[in-house]
């Protein structure tokens, strides 16, 4: 869609809100935000979503009255609503993304980092079709399939999430909070023993660490995946061994760069889907949430979502390839 083209843009939308997000400075801030949307002429119905993986069935519901979505959260909000969009069949109608996470990371590499360019967003009525990763593992009900926007994990990734509390994302913010959990979690965790099949390789040990990424940041701006973007039609593979406590919080700080994937014991490559078959169950990650558990699989869906993004990111160029690190990344990233 072009910039200010009225076509199949929703006349009304249906804000789908997660009064949690954030340690619950969603639920606080949502009805000041819903004054200054309307004011931008985007107004609806909102839904308030009552415990995880509540906004999939929400979504995928109000998807089928032909209204706009919008997703109001963080990175697990906005996965959900995706996925609950995704199940319910081919859509032309954009999804909106109003940041209000901890993290937001997807918003953010989408150019939407504060509640002033999502507005700015729907004004221009501008959307980019994006990648997502499509996950398959096992459910507490039995195998499940989700959609995740800017990652999915195994590994210690599930025990930094429980570490991550709603205290520590109050005490220490977007910025630090989950690496404080990382540092809680490696007190915790005992790597598993893992093997892995992806594109035409494979390899088995014990990891630390799986990351399969979409963009280049996840938990609040860890660069997880350098050069990684949204609409490649591939995905970023981290592979992390099983390192020492002492040698992970040396490398720690590296996460904020990228130069993490430079350690020797890092490996990290670009593929279109991957599988994890483990001999006991290894919980599974997808965009901040724990979601199931192993054996599992990710694959990538080219361009199978439209996001509303600001005008100057509508068109964004797809990356070229980047030597930029000397590694086989995908590309600059967003």
């Amino acid at each position: 869609m072009a910039a200010n083209d009225p076509s199949d843009w929703p006349g009304r939308w249906r804000f789908i809100v997660n009064p949690v997000a954030g340690a619950g400075d969603c639920g606080r801030r949502w009805p000041g935000i819903r004054a200054l949307l309307a004011g931008a002429g985007v107004v609806g119905d909102v839904v308030l979503t009552r415990h995880p993986g509540d906004a999939v069935p929400l979504a995928a519901a109000a998807a089928a009255t032909g209204e706009g979505l919008v997703a109001v959260g963080g990175d697990g909000t906005f996965s959900e609503v995706a996925s609950g969009l995704l199940q319910s069949g081919p859509s032309t109608s954009p999804l909106g993304l109003v940041p209000l996470g901890t993290g937001s990371d997807f918003a953010r590499c989408l150019g939407i980092p504060r509640i002033e360019a999502a507005v700015e967003a729907f004004q221009g009525r501008c959307s980019r079709g994006v990648d997502v990763i499509r996950v398959e593992c096992q459910g507490p009900n039995g195998p499940h399939t989700l959609h995740a926007l800017s990652f999915a994990a195994a590994g210690i990734s599930g025990e930094l999430l429980k570490r991550t509390t709603p205290r520590v994302k109050r005490w220490f913010g977007r910025r630090l909070a989950y690496y404080v959990g990382l540092v809680r979690a490696l007190w915790h965790h005992r790597a598993p023993w893992l093997r892995l099949q992806w594109d035409g390789g494979g390899q088995e040990g014990t990891y630390l660490f799986v990351g399969i990424s979409n963009t280049e940041q996840a938990g609040g701006g860890m660069r997880l995946a350098p050069g990684a973007v949204p609409d490649d039609g591939q995905l970023n593979v981290t592979l992390v061994d099983a390192l020492g406590r002492g040698e992970t919080l040396r490398q720690l700080r590296l996460l904020s760069t990228g130069r993490h994937v430079e350690h020797p014991r890092v490996n990290y490559f670009p593929a279109t889907e991957l599988a994890i078959h483990t001999d006991s169950p290894v919980e599974v990650q997808a965009d901040g949430d724990n979601v199931g558990w192993t054996p599992a699989s990710f694959r990538v869906v080219p361009g199978a979502l439209r996001v509303v993004v600001p005008t100057g990111m509508a068109h964004a160029p797809r990356a070229e390839q980047s030597d930029r690190l000397g590694l086989p990344i995908s590309g600059a990233g967003c």
